[in-house]
């Protein structure tokens, strides 16, 4: 995507910048870096803070239909509509790789023990599997992370843990 246009309605220095199309070009922006990161904020994963890929989708849904009847933006938020089933299949991959983890684990108590400690989980399962699905696709191996640990917060965790 070329972002040049977008970078130029960012730009403070200019006289008259439009707050608009500011607030737009920073709604692209972040949502892109959203979908790169994986839905969350940080390399390892903030199982509270990592969005679902349908919080994405309904927001991205929403503005392309806006861009449409606008005509602004139409481009780029297609684009960006444009990664949502691959980033939720990497996501529902992920969920998928935790329970077959899981019933693999449950065969061997041992092997449960580490499977249940979160930084095991992260650093032994769900990163060297989303490397092996997604080999040089690291947006990709984000959302198949995300998935992953939701399904592990899901099953290990309990409420009050979760709010924690």
């Amino acid at each position: 995507m070329n972002m040049e246009p977008l970078h130029r309605s960012l730009d403070l220095q200019q006289e008259e910048l439009d707050p608009d199309l500011f607030a737009a070009t920073l709604a692209i922006n972040y949502v892109a870096y959203l979908i790169n990161s994986g839905g969350g904020n940080s390399i390892w994963p903030n199982l509270e803070a990592t969005l679902h890929p349908y919080h994405i989708e309904r927001f991205v849904t929403c503005l392309v239909e806006i861009a449409r009847r606008t005509n602004r933006f139409k481009d780029e938020w297609r684009k960006l509509q444009q990664y949502l089933p691959s980033i939720h299949h990497a996501w529902s991959q992920g969920q998928a790789c935790f329970e077959a983890n899981l019933l693999h684990a449950k065969i061997d108590s041992g092997e449960m023990e580490y499977f249940s400690i979160v930084d095991f989980a992260i650093e032994w399962y769900a990163y060297p599997a989303a490397q092996e699905a997604y080999q040089d696709e690291l947006p990709y191996q984000k959302w198949f992370v995300s998935g992953y640990m939701l399904a592990w917060q899901d099953h290990f965790l309990s409420e009050d843990e979760i709010s924690l």
